[in-house]
Parts: structure tokens; sequence; C-alpha cells
């Protein structure tokens, strides 16, 4: 399957055909990568779904398990509609938007919370977050206020502040008022710390003022379903299909093809794996596995990250809003 499809259960997701030596080399690191980063895409495209089109970055790295995972993350999420990510590594490879804040220790460096603020704009004159919680969150807003407009007599603005602890929904809107009383009703309330689809689902339909999330342990680790089961079978050998009958692990035989099939508004009606030599004849379906490899090498240059994530959202816009996301009730679909 092209990267950046939507998937479901016990469909074909990768066939590989060739002396079963070889193949079979493949075996580990095929469901290595292709587990990994489709569970981590899957958590992402959850939260940006509950996000409601509010910004999500991922700030994941600290908490993933091992740096390549922290680079794989940064970029599967950007696949699943993140804006941005704090791994510049990741950044600078797949030339996705490095974004980033300050960090608690660079505030505690400061004789006031003010003084940090004032430095960090200097820098960043355009383009400054104020991390407003490390002593009170609500003390750092008005902190934060009186540096915005010194900023603004130098001519520069405060973009954004962040909230990273405490009570999220009433912090924001004490925040959000503090702002708007202040003549800055143009700075943004982001806010990060243990975030997941679940939270930030709540956050949105609380109505709390924030305009964008950072993201990290809970969604890099995908910590509420940590694993998934790809498996790697034999279905053919020297032309004879091939099937697994082990209890709860039976297989189906034969090389196959996966066709989608949609309704008249262009939206998932349903998908059907066939044998490959039985193709489905209707105006309505399209296969949706395709060749990639020729004798041991590539036949088509890979996308461009990019090109990966606009296909992902084209094919996000047929999936039936109750498969996406966090239900009320907050369990998994």
């Amino acid at each position: 399957m092209r990267e950046g499809e939507i998937f479901f259960p016990n469909e074909p997701v990768i066939e590989v055909s060739g002396p079963i030596i070889e193949c079979q080399i493949a075996e580990t690191f095929l469901i290595n990568q292709i587990n990994l980063e489709s569970m981590l895409a899957t958590k992402a495209a959850r939260v940006v779904d509950a996000a409601a089109g509010k910004q999500v970055v991922d700030f994941a790295s600290r908490r993933t398990h091992g740096l390549d995972a922290g680079i794989k993350f940064a970029r599967v999420s950007y696949i699943a509609g993140f804006d941005g990510t704090s791994n510049v590594r990741a950044a600078s490879l797949y030339e996705i938007p490095a974004v980033g804040t300050m960090a608690h220790s660079y505030i505690s460096t400061f004789d006031s919370e003010t003084d940090a603020f004032s430095n960090y704009a200097k820098s960043f004159p355009d383009s400054s977050t104020f991390l407003v919680d490390t002593y009170d969150t609500l003390n750092g807003v008005r902190n934060a206020i009186k540096v915005a407009h010194d900023m603004t007599t130098h001519g520069s603005s405060l973009r954004a502040i962040r909230l990273d602890s405490g009570d999220m929904a009433r912090l924001s809107v004490h925040a959000r008022e503090m702002l708007d009383h202040a003549g800055l009703g143009n700075v943004r309330i982001l806010a990060s710390s243990g975030l997941d689809e679940y939270s930030i689902s709540d956050l949105v339909s609380s109505g709390a003022p924030i305009d964008g999330f950072g993201v990290g342990t809970r969604v890099g680790t995908s910590a509420d379903a940590p694993y998934t089961d790809f498996v790697y079978k034999l279905v053919e050998y020297d032309g004879t299909p091939i099937v697994k009958l082990s209890e709860d692990k039976e297989s189906l035989p034969a090389p196959k093809q996966v066709y989608r099939i949609s309704d008249t508004e262009g939206m998932f009606e349903r998908d059907v794996i066939t044998d490959v030599d039985n193709p489905i004849c209707n105006s309505n379906s399209s296969p949706i596995l395709s060749q990639v490899m020729e004798n041991g090498r590539t036949i088509n240059e890979s996308p461009h990250v990019n090109a990966i994530r606009r296909h992902h959202r084209e094919r996000l816009e047929g999936l039936p809003p109750d498969l996406r996301g966090p239900t009320p009730n907050g369990t998994i679909l």
C-alpha cells in the first residue's frame, strides 16, 4: 500500500515475492518498520482529528524509545497532519517545519521571569513563545504581558504563551481574558504536558481558548496501545497456495489485492480482499496495493514527505466520521 494510506485489520499491507530465503531474511526488518511507524502514525492521526483544526506539534523526542524512534515519529506525525517538530534532526532530514519554545531551565537561570522573557525576546523578536508556568502560571502571564508591551515599542510582537501544567481549561480562560484586556488579542495560547487525543478532545469540546497543542510522551510512545500485531505469513510456495490453520491465527492463502469501494459521495463504504487474479469490476472500487519493487530494485522514486502528507489527507476525507478519533466516552474505535 502507498505510504499514508488508511487500512483496516486483517488486510495485507505489503506482499514480498522471491526466493524464500531472501523473503525470510527481510521479515524482521519489514515488520519492525511497518509496525512502529503505522502505530505511531495512527496515534498521531487521532490527535490531529481530536484537535479539530488547531495546531499540533511534536514534542516527543525526549520520551520515545530511542533516537531513531524519535526521528520516525517526527516524520509520520507530520504525514498524519502535525504542523511541525521540535526534533531538529528530523526537521533537517525531511524538510519538516522546526518549532519550539523555551525550557524551564532557561528561565531559572535569570534573576527574574521578566528578565528571562526580555532576553529571549531579543533573540527571537518576531517568533517568541513564552513558557509561563515555571513559578506561577497567572503571574507568568502578567510578566509575559509586561514584556509583550515592551516588545511593541521596539517594533516586534509576542507570538504566543505556553501552558505546561495545571488545569489547562481553567488557566487558558484566565490567560485569554488577561491577554485580551491588555490589548494582546493576537497572542496565541499553546498547551503541552501529557496530552493525547482524549485530553485534547476534552479541551476542545469544553471550549477552552487554546490555539495549539504540543504533544509528547503519550503520543510518541503510543502509551495506551504500545504495539500492533502485524504478521508476515507464507501465502504461496512454488505456485501452490499456502494456508495456516493454527487456532486464532488462521491466514488467507494466495497473493491478494485489496479493493476500496466508495459510495456516491466518495466516502469509504467497504474494503474487499480478493485473490490477485480475480479483480473486482466496479466503477466505485479501486485497488490499493501497487508494485513498488522489481528484481530487488525500486521502480519509482520515493515521494517527498509533503506528497505523502497530501495523500493521507485526501484519503482521510473519505473515512466515515464514526471511525475517526476518540468517541465521547473515551473508547477506541
